[in-house]
């Protein structure tokens, strides 16, 4: 943040409402001022909370990291102030127009005396008007150095990195930008591997599946040798049978 900018802009500021004020201020006919010494102290004491609102807001911005340049909130805080000072004319010259109007009808009689009885001078308010605002624009410059130096040591923590930090940060982002490529290249053989593996693994399965094939034809083939030696075996056992018989028949024909 530039302090001299901001700095000026604040005096600028404060030089901006006290024209307003002496423009608008008016002293009623007994001398006295329209508004009284309360009244225009309030008045300056709400306005200045808005224009502290905005120094904070600087200062969470930087401390969430919102991204937003010096420059830009610069620019952005002046225009800003213009808002605020031309509101503070606005409302400022009503309540004198308040109090004006207020006069003008207690003198014909159409209104009670409702109004903060005001005893000051219109001079000795304005004098009190410009001791506020310039105690308020010294107040608010301090806290634009205070500002400043956060943001400052902000900026140094993450500019001010010791060599030895900063060397060790490269050499582990080389570290780690060297095994990035190690685990790429063992993936990529992991995966030239698995298609070898699956092209092994086919090879295997028509194998196998051949084996079963040969298999199942050598078992087709035992069942019919068994088949044809099981019938062979059954027709010799008869013949042999047959061939007792008629033995015996021919024996028995001798004897008789």
């Amino acid at each position: 943040m530039n302090q001299r900018i901001m700095n000026e802009a604040m005096e600028q500021h404060g030089q901006e409402l006290m024209n307003v004020i002496n423009r608008q201020l008016e002293a009623k006919d007994n001398g006295q001022s329209l508004l009284s010494e309360n009244q225009v102290e309030s008045m300056l004491d709400k306005h200045f909370e808005k224009v502290e609102s905005l120094l904070e807001s600087y200062t969470q911005q930087q401390q969430q990291n919102k991204g937003v340049s010096v420059s830009e909130w610069i620019q952005d805080f002046q225009e800003k102030l213009k808002e605020l000072a031309n509101e503070f004319a606005k409302k400022f010259k009503a309540k004198v127009l308040e109090s004006k109007n207020n006069v003008a009808e207690k003198t014909r009689g159409k209104v009670e005396d409702v109004q903060e009885k005001v005893n000051e001078k219109v001079d000795h308010v304005k004098e009190l008007a410009q001791s506020k605002i310039d105690n308020a624009v010294l107040n608010l410059n301090n806290r634009v150095k205070e500002i400043t130096q956060k943001v400052e040591d902000h900026l140094n923590q993450k500019e001010d990195v010791p060599p030895e930090q900063s060397q060790t940060n490269n050499d582990e982002q080389t570290s780690k930008a060297s095994e990035i490529e190690d685990l790429k290249e063992e993936i990529k053989n992991l995966k030239k591997e698995n298609e070898n593996l699956s092209k092994n693994n086919k090879g295997l399965q028509g194998k196998m599946d051949k084996v079963q094939q040969f298999f199942n034809e050598d078992q087709d083939a035992r069942q019919s040798l068994n088949k044809f030696l099981t019938g062979n075996e059954a027709k010799q056992e008869k013949q042999q049978d047959r061939k007792e018989e008629v033995t015996e028949e021919a024996k028995q024909g001798i004897k008789l």
